[in-house]
């Protein structure tokens, strides 16, 4: 498993400048620095495999790319939805934790396999 810098920092920059429209949008909500930290801490982490890692073999890699970016934007659709309609943070918390525990343990898989 490889990680490559520029895109990397690209992710970063990405992830950055989406957390604070999501802010942005959700800034009449009490909770919308809850709503920032979640969303950069979710992009985050589905953008940087989707961008910036890869493996040995070519097919997990394209599976990990494929895997991270549908990962990313559905973590992308879920922050704008409840920047938009409103923060619950039970609910939130829960999707946000489901997504990201889902999304990490298919991306170890992908790197701990050896073929497709």
């Amino acid at each position: 498993m490889k990680i490559s810098a520029i895109p990397a920092v690209l992710a970063i920059i990405l992830t950055a400048a989406l957390t604070y429209l999501v802010y942005h949008i959700g800034s009449a909500d009490t909770d919308s620095t809850l709503l920032a930290i979640g969303t950069a801490l979710s992009l985050l982490l589905t953008l940087l495999p989707a961008m910036a890692m890869s493996v040995e073999s070519g097919r997990l890699s394209v599976n990990l790319k494929v895997w991270s970016g549908t990962m990313f934007l559905l973590a992308l659709i879920v922050a704008f939805c409840f920047a938009g309609l409103g923060v619950h943070v039970p609910t939130y918390i829960t999707i946000e934790a489901l997504l990201l525990v889902v999304h990490l343990l298919v991306v170890w898989k992908f790197t701990e396999s050896k073929s497709v």
